[in-house]
């Protein structure tokens, strides 16, 4: 679906779904942006390059168009995702120019971008709300692959839904969630939205290509970090959260 219009509604109605798990998850884009201008500036005149690994809609994307408009700042995006209708939303709501599109499985796109060289190395890649659905051993390989179409000193975030070690604030994230939800679904229209986007789910899946017999785990932090570093990257670290929501830095060190 290509429609701009229809596009622009299907994004607000999965930002609103979003919220309703992570309030505050601008706040998460913000800090990237500001990373990825700060240590990306040798890159940035040239224009930068970055990729949105598992894009979904783009709502990662479109946040860094806008910080980057607003500097005057060139980016080449590559948005990777298994579902086509994603990938046709996104182009629709990002445009034609300088938007790249990479449909198919992750654990066969990364490779084929690695193999291409130059036109393939990124300064910054982010990984949104996508892991828990990958079980761990094929997490690693995605992992790696990320890091080989990254830059030497890129930079990797990795959003998700990463439970606290700290039981208070688990049965804590729980109980606001359920409040969240529960408004959502006492509103008609909200509902309504909600049912179709668990349609679309059904008929051609947030991320189809990711899914595995109904794997979805929520790896904590210290998982992440741990492979994370297990793959070669550097600096890694928890660098915001929101109750069970976390995004973890991770450097390529070349």
């Amino acid at each position: 679906m290509t429609n701009l219009n229809e596009s622009q509604r299907l994004i607000q109605n999965w930002e609103d779904h979003m919220l309703s798990f992570c309030p505050g998850r601008d706040t998460a884009f913000e800090l990237t942006a500001e990373l990825i201008f700060a240590t990306a500036k040798p890159a940035i005149e040239a224009g930068l390059r970055v990729a949105d690994i598992a894009c979904g809609y783009g709502g990662w994307s479109r946040f860094f168009q806008t910080a980057a408009t607003a500097r005057g700042v060139n980016v080449h995006f590559t948005a990777l995702d298994g579902a086509a209708s994603r990938l046709a939303v996104y182009q629709a709501v990002l445009g034609e120019e300088n938007v790249s599109l990479v449909p198919g499985q992750l654990l066969e796109t990364l490779p084929e971008l690695a193999e291409t060289g130059g036109e393939a190395v990124f300064d910054a890649a982010f990984f949104g709300w996508t892991a828990h659905e990958i079980p761990l051993e094929q997490l690693e390989q995605i992992y790696l692959g990320i890091r080989r179409i990254l830059k030497p000193d890129g930079l990797f975030f990795v959003a998700d839904f990463m439970p606290s070690t700290s039981p208070v604030l688990v049965s804590l994230s729980y109980q606001l969630t359920q409040q969240r939800r529960a408004a959502i679904m006492a509103d008609p229209e909200r509902r309504q939205q909600e049912q179709e986007l668990h349609g679309i789910h059904r008929h051609g899946g947030h991320h189809p290509a990711h899914h595995h017999g109904g794997q979805h785990r929520h790896y904590s932090a210290e998982e992440h970090l741990a492979l994370l570093r297990k793959t070669g990257f550097a600096i890694n670290e928890e660098i915001w959260r929101n109750l069970n929501n976390a995004v973890l830095l991770a450097l390529n060190p070349g």
